[in-house]
């Protein structure tokens, strides 16, 4: 996944947004999957997080519009 962000929000808030919301969408559309698989969290406590900065903008948009 590739996100940008403001500069003013850290990449562990993006992180916890990110997880968060997913864990919220899941709780409201699978909630008995949930329950049933005896899932107390969806995630781990932890992410990775790396950049893309020696990339330009135009090439991450090639790549994504190309078929591969």
């Amino acid at each position: 996944m590739i996100v940008r962000i403001m500069p003013s929000m850290s990449i562990e808030q993006v992180a916890l947004k990110l997880m968060n919301n997913g864990q919220y969408f899941m709780g409201e559309r699978y909630a008995e999957l949930l329950i049933q698989e005896g899932m107390t969290q969806l995630w781990n406590p932890s992410a990775y997080a790396g950049t893309c900065g020696e990339i330009t903008t135009a090439l991450i948009m090639k790549w994504l519009e190309s078929d591969e």
